[in-house]
């Protein structure tokens, strides 16, 4: 095996024999990943493409599918994505619930009717009254 330069991308991949593409540029173009450098955003964009194309996708199917692309995913990293409400998944059995009643939620941590309560209990910031500094007297000054 080989270390060679892809013509199309120019990515390096490991060529057997006389391969001048690498894997991603060889597949149909619906399954390409998408690959800009920034590897967060790369696992991501793939990530909802391939979520898009296959809703009724599991982590696991889609950390498969994302390997079968060249992207390297964990299903904690899916996960991330869904709790931080980046991706959602229909066929997560257990779902998120809510941190305070306990209900089954879509997004985030909180229900809305919980976050609501909570916002009514939230004041804003009074600024303190700015005290007048008083002089210092120090171990070298007079009065």
């Amino acid at each position: 095996m080989a270390l060679k330069k892809c013509e199309n991308c120019g990515v390096f991949f490991g060529a057997e024999g006389n391969e001048v593409l690498c894997k991603n540029c060889t597949q149909p173009k619906s399954k390409r990943a998408v690959l800009t450098g920034d590897i967060e955003h790369d696992k991501f964009a793939n990530a909802r493409a391939v979520v898009y194309d296959q809703p009724n996708v599991t982590p696991e199917e889609l950390v498969n599918e994302l390997k079968a692309r060249g992207v390297e995913i964990t299903i904690r990293e899916v996960m991330k994505f869904v709790t931080d409400g980046r991706l959602t998944l229909i066929t997560i059995d257990g779902g998120s619930y809510c941190s305070s009643c306990g209900t089954k939620i879509a997004l985030g941590t909180m229900c809305k009717d919980c976050s609501k309560k909570l916002d009514k209990f939230r004041k804003p910031a009074v600024a303190k009254p700015v005290q007048e500094e008083h002089k210092k007297v120090g171990m070298h000054t007079k009065k």
